[in-house]
């Protein structure tokens, strides 16, 4: 995390994101706060920090009525100086009780929330849900953007809100989904076909998966299901229970790109050249630098010949893409 993201004290925006619906709704209030975005990822979260700011917004989407696991471990390890907290929950159908939890973790903080507020999206929960066809993503992904931008209106305005903190059907639904979580998460398989690429690892908010031997391996017990490695996976190598890699049940918010939602800063592949390197994407967010290891590093070795080569083209190709977004910005 560079350090000049949370140094800004005027306004900070953080996110907790999967597949892009929380990143796009969190880039657009940033945008008009001036500020960054700031993923909340478990080596954000196992970190204790001191938030100051006059505004501060947090965007997180809502699983079963409830918070990402990592998100609440990053309010209770956080302490907070906030003029003005918003609290904004991207959902499929319902918020139901994740909202007021997060008020509640927030006032353990002695932070008062003073704007809180659901954000309708595509519901792509597709363990559970059929995703809709792709005119009505499109719809939704417009009403998505309206909505955001009214919320932006009250938030520069600070217009405040209350929310009923007792939801018992709420908290019904969230206990058994956080007692079936780690089952929901070892149905999670790796495939084959899967190269080592890292993509799923750079997504994964939890830091849930590693790459060992060539290959994604998944720690279900850190998981908190939010689908990334599976949506994002170039090999459709990570598959989940009778969902079967090759179907359409696959979804990432279209104004959202793989490289927008990296979070790990660095990723190890080899250069043929044998020499340390930084490479930078200006992707708006917590700049990535690519590291790449000398063929003398400990890891090198362990990794065949084609994976060497696929990872440097396909990161090269990733550098140059998000080169010509900018330069087209």
């Amino acid at each position: 995390m560079e350090k000049s993201l949370l140094e800004n004290k005027k306004a900070k925006v953080f996110c907790y994101s999967g597949t892009g619906n929380s990143l796009v709704s969190a880039k657009m209030i940033a945008d008009e706060l001036d500020a960054n975005v700031i993923f909340i990822t478990e080596e954000l979260s196992e970190s204790c920090q001191h938030i100051e700011a006059e505004v501060c917004v947090i965007v997180f989407p809502v699983y079963a009525y409830a918070m990402p696991k990592t998100m609440k471990r990053w309010i209770k390890n956080s302490s907070f100086s906030v003029e003005y907290m918003a609290v904004i929950g991207t959902i499929g159908s319902k918020h139901g009780g994740a909202l007021s939890e997060a008020i509640r973790l927030l006032k353990r903080r002695k932070c008062k929330t003073h704007y809180t507020m659901g954000l309708k999206c595509v519901e792509n929960f597709v363990h559970m849900f059929k995703l809709p066809n792709e005119e009505k993503i499109k719809a939704l992904c417009e009403n998505q953007k309206k909505l955001t931008s009214k919320i932006i209106e009250d938030i520069k305005e600070k217009r405040q809100n209350s929310r009923c903190l007792l939801r018992p059907e709420s908290f019904f639904v969230s206990f058994v989904y956080r007692r079936a979580a780690r089952l929901i998460a070892s149905r999670y398989k790796v495939l084959n076909s899967c190269n080592g690429c890292g993509i799923c690892y750079r997504v994964c908010p939890p830091k849930a998966i590693s790459i060992e031997n060539d290959a994604a391996k998944i720690h279900s017990k850190k998981c908190d299901g939010c689908q990334g490695c599976m949506q994002l996976c170039p090999q459709k190598a990570i598959k989940f229970a009778r969902i079967h890699p090759e179907s359409k049940h696959f979804y990432k918010h279209p104004d959202i790109t793989v490289a927008d939602l990296f979070k790990r800063e660095t990723v190890t592949i080899a250069d043929e050249e044998n020499l340390e390197t930084d490479k930078t994407i200006e992707n708006g967010l917590v700049t990535p630098n690519f590291t790449f290891e000398t063929e003398h590093s400990p890891t090198h070795s362990t990794l065949s010949e084609e994976t060497k080569t696929l990872r440097k083209s396909m990161f090269n190709a990733v550098i140059e893409m998000r080169s010509q977004e900018v330069d087209e910005e």
